[in-house]
């Protein structure tokens, strides 16, 4: 996958409606992890730009394929790569080793009940910011886990919901740059908003 001024070769599952079929399954806990989604081409596209990731270390939320999290490792950044779907990260994983990243780690995490310790120069979220109930523990996650200096970037196909994540995290003493990543994917054009949170 050309990301402009870097690729990734990343693998897939192969028929994900099949996925979605399997009785198996929690239903409670779709596999969202398997569909590569246009906002995290458009996510990875934005950090394959950024020249400021070498040396840091990053944290991505919801890394479903992990290509987000690939892009950033690629750039220069050390990368824990997170998804509460235990499949999600062996995939993820599986990928970074796929690129050549050895930079990279992985390992099952919720967002709603984070057992994590440190700080991340970078956390990273791509089309995570859609369910409201999940807003202030993302928020709270940022709020412990974000660096003094650091930034937390998240990618989204512009939801109105969105807005009410970006109030939430002014409450939580952020400010927010944004800019627009177009991602061409399954032969449509997708406009995908990158968010850009850093502390006031």
């Amino acid at each position: 996958m050309d990301l402009g001024p870097c690729s990734v070769s990343l693998l897939t599952v192969a028929d994900v409606n099949d996925l979605l079929d399997r009785t198996d399954l929690d239903q409670s806990d779709p596999p969202y992890w398997a569909e590569l989604w246009a906002s995290s081409v458009g996510l990875a596209q934005h950090l394959c730009k950024d020249n400021a990731l070498l040396g840091r270390r990053a944290l991505e939320i919801g890394c479903g394929l992990g290509l987000s999290g690939i892009a950033a490792a690629k750039a220069g950044a050390s990368v824990l790569l997170t998804d509460v779907n235990p499949d999600a990260v062996a995939f993820a994983l599986r990928n970074a080793r796929r690129n050549g990243c050895l930079n990279v780690e992985a390992r099952r995490l919720s967002w709603l009940f984070p057992a994590l310790e440190g700080t991340f120069d970078l956390i990273l979220g791509a089309d995570v910011i859609y369910d409201p109930d999940h807003f202030d523990p993302i928020a709270r996650l940022i709020v412990n886990h974000l660096a003094p200096k650091g930034r937390a970037v998240f990618a989204e196909p512009r939801r109105d919901v969105a807005c009410h994540f970006f109030d939430t995290m002014k409450e939580h003493g952020f400010t927010c740059i944004r800019f627009v990543e177009d991602v061409e994917l399954s032969g449509h054009t997708h406009r995908i908003g990158i968010a850009e949170f850093e502390r006031d």
